[in-house]
């Protein structure tokens, strides 16, 4: 994997463009320590400017977490590495134990085996009741 910083409105496109469908861990610091989550509700929104949506589950223990970082990164997964979504899915765990991961320009964890990684910031959200 190497980091890229271009996110043209192109570029965002290429990368996205192989994304149809699939598991992203969405992961960020936090004051508890670096916490994640299993997403599987990720998609682009906009191009330009770069948006995306996620929606994490209302049952979340680590989604408020990560909403109040305000920073995270999204974690996109190759099908070997189906067992990372499996450990991020658990709750009442340290998901991180056992994985290897850096820090983001943001601060926040990217794992070593993510098949790409993006830093994102949060614009905004609906809380669903």
């Amino acid at each position: 994997m190497f980091e890229h910083s271009d996110l043209s409105p192109r570029r965002l496109r290429d990368v996205l463009g192989h994304f149809a469908s699939g598991l992203t861990v969405i992961t960020a610091a936090t004051d508890q320590g670096p916490a994640g989550f299993t997403c599987q509700s990720f998609s682009s929104l906009s191009l330009d400017p770069a948006l995306v949506s996620f929606s994490p589950s209302r049952m979340s223990s680590t989604w408020p977490l990560l909403r109040v970082s305000g920073t995270f990164t999204v974690n996109v997964l190759a099908a070997e590495h189906n067992w990372l979504s499996t450990q991020f899915a658990r709750s009442g765990t340290d998901k991180f134990a056992g994985v290897a991961h850096s820090a983001s320009p943001l601060g926040n964890p990217v794992l070593d085996q993510a098949l790409a990684w993006g830093g994102l910031r949060t614009v905004s959200g609906i809380r669903r009741r």
